[in-house]
């Protein structure tokens, strides 16, 4: 787990409670002073990594990937259809993430084949389901006028089959390492078929699931965007300076402030929910952009004499006070002034 990222490191207020809620085995606990694992009670089964907002915890876990009648496939199959866990079984497809959907459409692949038990029955369908992840992706990216991703449900002989067809092509030993790098890091599958990690966020950064989405024709359905109520917004800023991506950020050009939104950096950690104390901001998730921004006008505090802003909105009063004056009556207060 990389601590520093987990959005309650960063707001103490946070109310994400992600991997606590997806937890089938009620490893994870989360109260006023710590958020906790007991590592007895876990199972494994990594679907705490896909919930997490932020990429906070990491998962072990591989699928493969290749060519299959010239076509460029990812296959998976889950644990409890009684295969042994390599080459492509992982503990539960639903922990399989919108970004490593995402990532591999990018590379090219749209056709997912899998194995399943029955998910129904099973406590780990508790997750949000890998078809139905697929048809919120699906959505966003034909409403862009670009192919979907496909879909096939396999049974235990057929999946093996596709298996053991793509293991053989895997690079062995036998390619010089110049040759074994250049697959590697080759974006296409012309070469080969790989194993690749799932959740492969590295230590440094994080990429939200917009970033990821293909970016032409049409405005796409967002997988999170945050909306601001102007009529409710003090004009504080305290969703602007926490926000870790800055899916909102306050713009200052000469006269004109507003705050920008900007939905494909959103992660849907819900912290600009969090900090709101006026309950202005909603997180939607897969829609079309609400708002491009919420326009600013700079005032003068009447009492205080400091700056600061308002939605235009808001309307104009004859004594307009800053946030902080306006919770304070001045007149109910003595004050001395010691020199």
């Amino acid at each position: 787990m990389i601590a520093e990222r987990c959005v309650h490191s960063n707001v103490e207020i946070a109310s994400c409670s992600s991997c606590a809620d997806i937890c089938p085995t009620n490893a994870w606990s989360l109260d006023d002073h710590a958020l906790l694992i007991d590592t007895s009670v876990c199972d494994g089964c990594g679907l705490c990594a896909s919930a997490c907002p932020e990429g906070a915890i990491q998962s072990r876990q591989e699928i493969l990937i290749g060519e299959w009648n010239s076509t460029p496939i990812a296959l998976c199959a889950c644990e409890k259809i009684n295969l042994p866990r390599h080459q492509g079984v992982i503990s539960c497809i639903h922990l399989i993430s919108i970004q490593d959907i995402l990532s591999l459409y990018r590379k090219g692949i749209r056709t997912w084949k899998v194995a399943t038990a029955d998910c129904d029955s099973c406590q780990r369908g508790c997750a949000e389901h890998l078809s139905k992840k697929l048809a919120s992706i699906n959505r966003s990216i034909t409403n862009a006028n670009l192919m979907g991703v496909s879909h096939h449900r396999l049974n235990i002989i057929e999946w093996q089959r596709i298996r053991e067809g793509l293991i053989e092509k895997i690079p062995g030993p036998t390619l010089s390492r110049r040759g074994f790098l250049r697959v590697i890091a080759d974006a296409g599958l012309q070469c080969s078929t790989r194993i690749i990690k799932l959740f492969n966020q590295s230590q440094e950064g994080f990429t939200p699931p917009g970033k990821l989405l293909p970016s032409r024709g049409a405005s796409p359905l967002w997988p999170y965007q945050p909306v601001i109520n102007p009529s409710k917004c003090n004009g504080c800023d305290a969703c602007a300076r926490l926000c870790p991506h800055q899916a909102i950020r306050l713009q200052e050009v000469e006269e004109s402030v507003c705050y920008q939104l900007m939905p494909e950096t959103c992660s849907g950690c819900d912290i600009c929910i969090d900090v709101c104390e006026q309950e202005a901001v909603r997180v939607t998730e897969w829609e079309k952009q609400k708002q491009l921004e919420v326009r600013l006008r700079r005032y003068i505090c009447s009492c205080c004499g400091n700056p600061f802003h308002l939605p235009i909105e808001i309307t104009e009063n004859a004594e307009i006070q800053c946030r902080i004056c306006e919770k304070t009556n001045h007149h109910k207060n003595l004050y001395q002034v010691l020199s």
